[in-house]
This record gives C-alpha cells, structure tokens and sequence, in this order.
C-alpha cells in the first residue's frame, strides 16, 4: 500500500536520518496521491507539531489545502477552514490570514456561531473590520425573518457605535 510504504518512508526520514522537514515532504507528497487517508494527515500534523517550525507549518497549510480539494462534505471543509485559521494565527502569526481563512469558512455554514464569534474576534484583532460587516450583511440578506433581521442590525449597529466611539 502506497500510504504505508510512505508513512515508513518518513518514519525513517525522521527518527534515522533526523530529517523531520523531509519526513514531512514525503508525507506531503502522499497526501496528493492519496488525500483520503486520515493516517496520513494525522502523521503530517504529529510531524509540524514535533518540527514546530513555521516552515513545517506551511508545509501543513499545503497538505490541509489538498485535503481540501479532495473533501466533499462541508463539515470536512469547513474543519479544515478551521485547522488553517489557527495555524495561521497561533503558529504564524498571522490573525489577518486566519480570518480570511474563516471568511471562508462562513461562506460554508452562515449558521456556525461559532465561526461568526471567531470572525469578531478576529476583526477586532486585526482591525478588519469590513470583513465582519460583511458577514453581517450576508447574514442579514439571507434571513426572511424579521425578529432576526432586527437583532443582526442591531447588534451590528452597537458595534460600530462602540468602535466609532474608541476613536
């Protein structure tokens, strides 16, 4: 199995020849060939997590977006939107690359609230806050019911009368 002779293949690059970034670039080849394999993503995350390094972390980001283009359910997708925003802003640092990372992830679910709180979260970190104003516009486009067209406007409206007011 392809996986597997892969997944030995970069057990030897790491641990015989201590080459943590060439044990990830085998795994991030196979990954390409055969994305649906979970053990292969779990290997690539226990090696960037191991490297610790931004350039093993990048390597992740590369492997999460193929990943991407082979998953078809939007729960896998809209996880993987995740995993990449909290690379980008704990391992990179980089907030503004998370919240486009989970601007998309809303476009998946625009019922997440959780991804709404983290685009907040995020807009207030970076500032960015055409982002979260566009999330609330979609969020009020797509609902018909009128308690909750309120409640968008209103909470969004206390927000910038808060933000106006920081200045």
């Amino acid at each position: 199995d392809y996986a597997v002779a892969c997944r030995e293949l970069a057990r030897l690059c790491e641990q015989r020849l201590g080459d943590r970034a060439r044990a990830l670039a085998v795994v991030r080849d196979a990954v390409a060939v055969t994305p649906d394999d979970a053990s292969l993503l779990d290997e690539a995350e226990r090696l960037a997590e191991t490297d610790n390094s931004a350039d093993a972390f990048r390597v992740l980001l590369a492997i999460y977006a193929s990943v991407f283009e082979s998953a078809s359910a939007n729960d896998e997708r809209l996880a993987i939107h995740r995993k990449r925003a909290q690379i980008k802003e704990k391992r990179l640092g980089n907030p503004s690359g998370a919240l486009d990372e989970l601007a998309r992830a809303f476009v998946l679910d625009p019922d997440d609230k959780s991804v709404q709180a983290e685009v907040l979260r995020l807009a207030e970190v970076t500032g960015r806050w055409q982002v979260f104003l566009h999330m609330q516009a979609a969020r009020f486009r797509r609902t018909e019911d009128v308690r909750e067209k309120v409640s968008i406007a209103c909470e969004t409206a206390a927000l910038l009368e808060k933000k106006s007011g920081d200045r």
